[in-house]
């Protein structure tokens, strides 16, 4: 979905002025341009994915049969949160709490 936007929407479809860099993308038919602003709306941005590999790790250990949803989730919550303690300096740990 890279280059199909603006990263601002209110960017879209403004015109530069002057010697201001353009945003240009591939021209889009109708039905794919409609594909693509569904898809854009209903993203996630990069910064709401970073926990992501711990709810796969959840995931897992559930369709493993090892724990039920709620041990694997808060499981992997505790392990998240050790790890930004371990990962963030001292004086920021707070901010986990």
């Amino acid at each position: 979905m890279f280059g199909l936007s603006p990263a601002r929407y209110s960017l879209v479809g403004v015109q530069a002025s002057g010697d201001a860099a353009t945003f240009t993308r591939p021209p889009l038919s109708a039905e794919a341009q409609a594909i693509a602003d569904q898809a854009l709306a209903a993203a996630l941005p990069q910064a709401e994915l970073r926990y992501g590999d711990y709810v796969v790790m959840a995931l897992s250990r559930v369709q493993d049969g090892e724990v039920d949803a709620r041990t694997a989730l808060q499981e992997v919550e505790a392990q998240a949160i050790a790890n930004c303690r371990r990962l963030l300096p001292a004086g920021r740990r707070r901010l986990l709490s």
